[in-house]
């Protein structure tokens, strides 16, 4: 599996991968199972019971399908560095605002 800053995921077969025994004067080629394109420029992906969590540098935290059919943005976060923040007193909760000017709660 490989998942970049450019958005694609792509995977192969474990078991062709594991299968393969090539030797030095040898090239093999692997076929490529799946790949599709996420809106995210990727930083950190976590595979679930039937889908995909993608971690974005844009502070989005999307659940996509494993086909990629589906894609769910679940979450919004800071993007980049959290220059000032407060506790919320009444609440459990704090504001952040991020290096762009973003404000979260």
């Amino acid at each position: 599996m490989s998942a970049g800053y450019d958005g694609w995921i792509k995977y192969w077969s474990y078991q062709e991968i594991d299968d393969l025994e090539p030797d030095e004067s040898q090239i093999s080629k692997i076929v490529l199972q799946n790949s599709f394109k996420v809106d995210a420029e990727i930083v950190d992906l976590a595979k679930g019971q039937d889908y995909w969590l993608v971690q974005d540098t844009r502070g989005k935290l999307i659940k996509v399908s494993f086909e990629g059919t589906e894609q769910n943005i679940i979450q919004t976060y800071n993007s980049g560095s959290i220059v000032d923040m407060f506790c919320l007193e009444k609440s459990n909760g704090i504001v952040a605002m991020d290096i762009e000017g973003n404000i979260r709660v």
